[in-house]
């Protein structure tokens, strides 16, 4: 969902040379036309449909029909960033106003895509530039799963505050710590997270199928590697807060099955 307003900009490690978009990271060249080029140098899509009215002609309905299109094609493979006007506000009521026709045809509405840059040239550069890559939506996660975990237990008679926000930091943390692993066993490859709605992956260089393997599995083993010493600390000093966390964490193990991206790269399935 991309909207006339939401300002665009091509991310760190894409390029604008000549007549293509190169991505410097994959690496990958996208051919663009002239119009696309008018386009790209705007800010947002209602700015670039204007400029296009203004040189080519192309009536204002049409323009930013086209505009939007080029710009959620660009997105999907990660060669330009979308921020919404209002950010979250924005998004949420986009998904208010989509979930109901969406949904009745077993769909659901799609957020775009942003591209953060992270420094795996050493561990001290991806020590620096990870964490801030990832806090945004490690912030948004720990409100939504807080609140999330609020609402579901509520309905059960729970009210325990910190039961909830421990879910919450345990949610976070467990993604965290996953997409840490799969960035710290990337180092010296060009990568870059990827954020959408409520996940996140990692994005790479290509690398051999034995280093695959191993960037797959690192992700998931972290995470039950810190279940496991919840479960620990849990065996310890017993309380509900550390099993619930633990709980959370061990989530991680479906990631070595195939149903989850990291199992089918396991695998060799993907």
């Amino acid at each position: 969902m991309i909207g006339p307003f939401d300002r665009v900009r091509l991310p760190k490690g894409v390029e604008l040379r000549d007549d293509a978009l190169v991505d410097v990271l994959r690496p990958s060249a996208v051919p663009v036309n002239a119009t696309a080029l008018v386009a790209l140098d705007a800010r947002t899509a209602s700015e670039a449909a204007a400029a296009l009215e203004r040189r080519y002609g192309v009536d204002a309905e049409t323009a930013l029909r086209d505009v939007l299109s080029l710009f959620a094609e660009l997105n999907a493979r990660f060669l330009l960033n979308v921020s919404p006007r209002w950010r979250i506000a924005a998004v949420a009521w986009r998904w208010l106003r989509t979930v109901p026709a969406l949904l009745p045809l077993g769909r659901l509405p799609t957020t775009a895509r942003a591209r953060r840059a992270v420094d795996t040239s050493s561990a001290c550069s991806l020590a620096r530039t990870a964490p801030v890559a990832l806090a945004p939506f490690l912030a948004l996660l720990l409100v939504a799963g807080t609140t999330t975990s609020a609402l579901l237990l509520a309905a059960f008679g729970v009210t325990a505050p910190t039961l909830f926000a421990t879910l919450g930091i345990a949610i976070a943390a467990a993604v965290a710590l996953h997409e840490l692993a799969h960035l710290a066993a990337l180092r010296g490859v060009p990568a870059c997270i990827v954020v959408r709605g409520f996940r996140a992956s990692v994005v790479h260089g290509a690398v051999s199928p034995r280093r695959t393997r191993a960037v797959a599995a690192s992700g998931p083993v972290a995470g039950i590697a810190l279940a496991l010493c919840l479960v620990a600390l849990a065996s310890v000093r017993p309380s509900t807060e550390a099993g619930a966390a633990a709980l959370v964490c061990f989530a991680n193990a479906l990631g070595l099955t195939v149903a989850s991206r990291d199992g089918r790269a396991l695998c060799g399935l993907s």
